[in-house]
């Protein structure tokens, strides 16, 4: 493993996305990480699955991060593409994690290639079936959360979402309404906060409903981030030129951002806060020396 980079916590309300998501993912994850007597005391593997997926730039890795900084964990960040990377390579990466952390492997669907009668790769040289064993086996780290990104999740084989892999599976869709106006609220926090309420409440009420990508809108305003009436006047015109642009593919079904979770009931507890860090720290593969850790 290698260390990336360290970055400042994001605090989670700077993430956009529907509260009753955000509040379930955060809840589940430290109801999680205080009950692992009771994973015990049941005989059950103490790992939690998330999957993330949805449309582009809604906010998926995002939220990882800043669920990184929320919970005090660093993210250790897996490359099924990487060059070099085996079976037994992956499963000893994943075995040489702290008991401790976020496994993060994204677009999972990018470098998964569907099986034909049992068989299949992932990446260069790694098996469908050394994949899972990485991720639950008998050498598989526990303790550890594993988050999974996709913008195709239909896509991936059943075997590797499937409860005791993945428990929870969330849909990350593009902008609503009520989003977009929250994001124009948190664009411009110094100036009156009745003034750019109105400003946000007019601004959302032009945004089709699930259209548009919280990064689409968020590139939008970066262009008036001191300017809020003039990201008002514009953005008519915007959305002109961007449903111009998509043509067809801007007239997509809407969908509803939910969270599904597979029921495994736990104990209801939380975890306490206090042995946070200030940083979160980034940590990638390194296939070549997969015994060189460093955390």
């Amino acid at each position: 493993w290698r260390r990336t980079r360290s970055r400042p916590k994001r605090p989670l309300g700077t993430i956009v996305i529907p509260p009753n998501v955000k509040q379930h993912l955060i809840l589940d994850t430290k109801e999680f990480l205080s009950s692992e007597q009771w994973y015990s005391d049941r005989g059950i593997p103490y790992r939690r699955g998330y999957l993330l997926y949805g449309e582009p730039g809604s906010g998926k890795t995002s939220f990882v991060y800043s669920m990184a900084g929320e919970l005090g964990q660093n993210i250790y960040v897996v490359n099924l593409s990487s060059k070099g990377l085996t079976d037994d390579v992956l499963t000893e990466l994943l075995s040489d994690t702290p008991s401790r952390c976020i496994l993060l492997i994204e677009d999972v669907d990018a470098a998964f290639v569907q099986r034909t009668r049992g068989e299949g790769s992932v990446g260069n040289n790694v098996t469908f079936s050394g994949l899972l064993n990485a991720i639950d086996g008998v050498s598989a780290q526990e303790g550890r959360i594993l988050c999974m990104t996709t913008n195709h999740p239909e896509k991936l084989d059943e075997a590797l979402i499937r409860p005791g892999r993945i428990d929870v599976r969330v849909h990350f869709g593009n902008a609503t309404q009520q989003q977009a106006e929250e994001l124009f609220n948190k664009f411009y926090p110094h100036l009156d906060s009745d003034y750019i309420s109105t400003l946000a409440s007019r601004f959302a009420s032009k945004i089709p409903h699930n259209r548009f990508s919280m990064a689409h809108l968020q590139g939008f305003l970066m262009v008036y981030k001191k300017r809020p009436e003039q990201a008002l006047d514009h953005i008519d015109g915007w959305i002109v030129k961007q449903t111009e642009r998509n043509g067809a593919s801007s007239t997509t079904s809407t969908t509803t951002t939910t969270a599904t979770v597979s029921t495994a009931s736990t104990e209801s507890a939380m975890v306490r806060d206090d042995s946070m860090t200030e940083d979160i720290d980034t940590v990638i593969q390194e296939p070549s020396s997969p015994k060189n850790s460093q955390y």
